[in-house]
């Protein structure tokens, strides 16, 4: 068998081998950090708009 194909097949098995393994044992804390980013970029764009608001309110 070739390298490039020895390579491959091990790097498929490996790939099976991660896809049976769960990323995280707790899912509450993936849920928590989901939360807080979503309500970090809420906050990013509301201050986008104040700051595009307050730039056009200037200008007038």
């Amino acid at each position: 068998m070739s390298k490039g194909i020895e390579k491959n097949k091990n790097s498929n098995y490996d790939h099976l081998k991660y896809s049976r393994k769960p990323l995280v044992n707790d899912i509450t804390k993936v849920d928590k950090a989901i939360t807080e980013c979503k309500e970090l970029i809420s906050i990013y764009v509301k201050s986008i708009e104040t700051a595009r608001k307050n730039k056009s309110w200037k200008n007038t």
